[in-house]
């Protein structure tokens, strides 16, 4: 929910919300990245998905930045391209689901006990939360671009210095380490 309210509406129960299911087709998930290019994509439970093999397919479409294309006895559609950052949520690694390993490629996978403090008074805190981002959302990503228009003479400082984290990024034989070291590096 924290993540979705940066940007807009995180009730997954609310129209036009950010969050949307793994419950979808490959097809709708791929429209929806396309009219979110350049925001996150925020899809929701993977155990929801009626077909496991559409989730793997989604995401390599989804990283591919491209959908599928399609034409009809008229002509070609226009092509759907989009560039998202994907968070998604589920009881088990998306990486599983995939046994050829080119999923773990695509993935950057953050698992574990979401807190460590467990207790009835930290469940209500987190409900409180919860209530109030339901409540007040869509500012930060906005104030988020802002700054960056601000700051626009520090762009080339930022890249240089993104380009420096990547270097330091542990580099190994495997292509797949390498591959995901360029993002890896705007987490760091």
């Amino acid at each position: 929910y924290f993540a979705a309210s940066v940007w807009g509406s995180p009730d997954p129960n609310a129209s036009g919300s950010l969050i949307k299911s793994w419950d979808s087709t490959v097809t709708s998930v791929e429209r929806t990245a396309a009219a979110r290019t350049d925001l996150p994509l925020l899809m929701d439970d993977t155990k929801t998905a009626r077909n496991r093999e559409e989730v793997a397919n989604a995401v390599f479409k989804l990283s591919n930045g491209q959908g599928r294309g399609r034409g009809n006895i008229a002509g070609l559609q226009a092509d759907k391209n989009f560039l998202n950052i994907v968070i998604s949520t589920g009881e088990d690694p998306i990486v599983d689901i995939n046994p050829h390993g080119g999923l773990a490629a695509r993935i950057l996978e953050i698992s574990g006990p979401m807190f460590a403090t467990q207790s009835n008074d930290f469940a209500i805190e987190i409900d409180q939360n919860k209530q109030n981002v339901f409540e007040n959302y869509g500012f930060g990503g906005p104030e988020f671009v802002s700054f960056l228009i601000r700051n626009k003479d520090r762009w080339e400082d930022w890249r240089k210095e993104r380009r420096e984290i990547v270097e330091m990024m542990p580099r190994r034989q495997s292509n797949i380490l390498n591959r995901l070291s360029n993002n890896m590096s705007v987490l760091w």
